[in-house]
């Protein structure tokens, strides 16, 4: 790979929002596990919410980004928005639990519809901060696309650098993280 200024920081950069991204994914498992049961239509809410949302930011950002004069600092504004809409969620989740239980004898008879349901509330909480997150790689592989244009291996290491940071990241919220804060447990979320 030609050397890239700038590529070593923005590897770094972006090894660490691969771990935080994936952390936040295991934390907010967690979260909605409490709200909506340990079961795999609340995983899978969660799953898929998250990875819609990726997508949805590398579509329209990646559209941005091409135009962008300086796709770093749109980077920078995408990990701000990140860290603070992903301080909102606690509170969000804390409005959602009375929802589910108000839901919950209304369209417990409709599984289709409840898991629906679920489905957008889950997407309309994490959905906005997991955008952002899908936004950071075409500006990150813009920043660092030569002037010829040509992705090459630069792409490719971002992206490589990125999903090693998503696994340590769920490694060690999952393992560490969590039981060291205590919260290793869907009933310990109630707080």
């Amino acid at each position: 790979m030609a050397r890239i200024p700038g590529l070593r920081i923005g590897s770094v950069l972006f090894f660490a929002s691969g771990a935080t991204g994936l952390a936040y994914e295991v934390i907010w498992f967690r979260r909605f596990a409490h709200i909506w049961g340990a079961s795999s239509l609340a995983m899978a809410a969660v799953v898929a919410s998250f990875l819609l949302a990726l997508g949805i930011g590398a579509h329209f950002m990646g559209r941005r980004a091409d135009r962008a004069r300086v796709p770093l600092k749109g980077y920078a504004w995408c990990e701000a928005g990140i860290g603070l809409l992903a301080l909102l969620i606690p509170y969000e989740c804390g409005l959602l639990a009375p929802i589910s239980a108000a839901l919950y004898p209304a369209l417990h008879d409709l599984p289709i519809l409840h898991t629906g349901v679920r489905l957008l509330l889950t997407f309309l909480v994490i959905g906005p901060p997991c955008i952002l997150m899908g936004g950071t790689f075409p500006l990150l592989v813009r920043q660092f696309t030569p002037p010829t244009g040509e992705l090459g291996s630069a792409a490719g290491w971002i992206y490589a650098v990125n999903t090693g940071g998503a696994a340590i990241g769920c490694y060690l919220a999952g393992f560490h993280l969590l039981p060291w804060l205590g919260l290793s447990g869907t009933n310990s979320l109630a707080a």
